[in-house]
């Protein structure tokens, strides 16, 4: 919304949009290649997080997103056996 004057005052809140910008931005972050060969290499979320210098929620929702999951949970298990 626009005030008399041309200046922006509010915006309207678009959820859809808003997850779409998070999604880039993690995507940004954390890129798919990247993230693929820590998780192939059995590195964890909190050490994936702290090698793109990010949060270990960010880096499990781009862990998942990205479809790698399932790839992760095993990696995960089997390091720590």
């Amino acid at each position: 919304q626009t005030g008399s004057d041309g200046k922006t005052r509010a915006r309207d809140y678009n959820a859809a949009i808003e997850e779409e910008a998070y999604g880039t931005g993690a995507a940004a972050l954390v890129p798919y290649a990247g993230l693929k060969q820590l998780i192939e290499k059995g590195k964890t979320a909190a050490e994936i997080a702290r090698h793109y210098g990010v949060s270990r929620p960010l880096v499990e929702y781009r862990i998942k997103v990205s479809r790698l999951w399932s790839t992760y949970s095993e990696n995960i298990f089997r390091a720590s056996k």
